[in-house]
């Protein structure tokens, strides 16, 4: 798993690889969070991305929710990871793009 997050004009892009499992999440968050202070939106680039779990998915939802006065965006999804998104329905708090939208 590869985490890159990256503060540019406002907006945190956060290059995700591999597999998101509980350790690489916790990682993640370490990251999100100490970039996420001045930031205006928060996107997600999903491209590599073939497994998430639910840790994942409750760091997203907090972002989505707890802080809402910037968007949370994911690119680049699989059908896989976004029917995921739409089931948990982290997909009504976010903006989504599979390659097919790209």
């Amino acid at each position: 798993m590869s985490v890159k997050c990256e503060l540019k004009n406002g907006i945190v892009t956060c290059v995700l690889k591999g597999r998101l499992d509980t350790q690489s999440v916790k990682t993640l968050e370490t990251e999100l969070l100490d970039a996420v202070n001045d930031a205006k939106s928060v996107i997600f680039d999903m491209e590599d991305v073939e497994y998430i779990c639910s840790s994942f998915i409750r760091l997203c939802g907090k972002v989505a929710q707890d802080i809402s006065s910037f968007s949370v965006s994911f690119i680049n999804l699989n059908d896989d990871i976004l029917k995921i998104l739409k089931i948990t329905g982290l997909a009504k708090y976010c903006k989504t793009a599979t390659y097919k939208d790209m």
